[in-house]
């Protein structure tokens, strides 16, 4: 984005309020690693707070891996899964002090899990990304019309097409830039297919896609997904602080997280590229993004 802050300095007078409060949903036995990397690549792009709302069952083990968040139990079934019964203790957590809802890193499946992701993104008047097996409920529930605020859905192509099975029989760019848009359209939704290149499309007559180029091979390895949702909740839950709209912080996150994913490959080889390496490397991502210079206000003395 040439002659252009990638992100600006922030306000002396600023504090954690500013930057705004993330809630993570996700995590089960034995996937607690995709809700602590979304939580920490959010923390790391700048979000004031990240709250990971995890089953009771795996607390401990993302409180420990992330010191810097706050976690809060949730209800878990007997195979360590978020309950549907703990659907009232979410919605208790979606005041107006969250600004940005993750939801599906790790989250496992289940027909209880179905229904509790149906009924949140049908309900909570709060911005909502959508991953990982949040959207394989959606696809087996169908897509809630008319959600009550901002949604944003970040398949892979595999889970696209679940999604939208007319997707399996395009293979040209053309045609999936096509029926990307239709999608986003249908939904009212903002729909990141995740990719080298990445393709996201705006719920807008025009059916534009913008098409961001960064990234490489080495970014498909296991995590790399949940870095992305972690990094898009980090942006949009600080736009209002720095005076960035949501839908430019998806771009730019998008952006960020392929930036991240180059230099991570650069210094490690794609071969050797994970998804911590890649939140790693955020900060070196950021700095060439705004031009090799560290956006830092000049009258904080540092």
């Amino acid at each position: 984005m040439p002659n252009e802050i990638f992100l600006p300095p922030r306000s002396p007078d600023s504090h954690k309020g500013t930057y705004g409060l993330v809630l993570g949903i996700g995590g089960c036995r034995g996937m607690s690693g995709a809700v602590v990397l979304a939580g920490r690549a959010a923390l790391t792009v700048g979000a004031g707070l990240v709250r990971l709302a995890v089953p009771d069952s795996i607390l401990e083990t993302v409180a420990a891996a992330t010191p810097e968040v706050m976690t809060v139990p949730l209800r878990s079934d007997r195979r360590g899964r978020i309950s549907l019964d703990a659907m009232s203790e979410i919605t208790a957590r979606c005041t107006n002090r969250v600004n940005v809802i993750a939801i599906g890193m790790g989250l496992g499946r289940s027909l209880g899990l179905s229904r509790l992701v149906e009924r949140l993104y049908a309900e909570i008047p709060i911005p909502m990304i959508v991953d990982a097996d949040a959207l394989n409920a959606l696809s087996e529930r169908g897509i809630p019309a008319s959600p009550p605020s901002l949604r944003i859905m970040t398949p892979h192509r595999g889970e696209f097409e679940r999604l939208c099975p007319n997707a399996k029989s395009f293979t040209d760019t053309q045609s999936l830039e096509t029926c990307v848009a239709d999608f986003a359209l249908r939904n009212n939704v903002v729909l990141v297919l995740k990719g080298v290149p990445t393709q996201i499309a705006y719920p807008t007559v025009n059916k534009n896609v913008t098409v961001i180029k960064t990234g490489n091979p080495g970014m498909a390895t296991g995590g790399s997904g949940d870095v992305l949702t972690g990094i898009i909740a980090g942006l949009i839950a600080q736009s209002n602080g720095i005076g960035i709209t949501p839908t430019e912080m998806i771009e730019k996150a998008v952006q960020l997280h392929g930036e991240a994913g180059n230099q991570s490959a650069q210094s490690r080889t794609e071969q050797s590229l994970t998804a911590g390496s890649i939140i790693e490397f955020i900060p070196e991502a950021i700095r060439k993004l705004n031009g090799g210079h560290q956006p830092i206000c000049k009258n904080q003395g540092l």
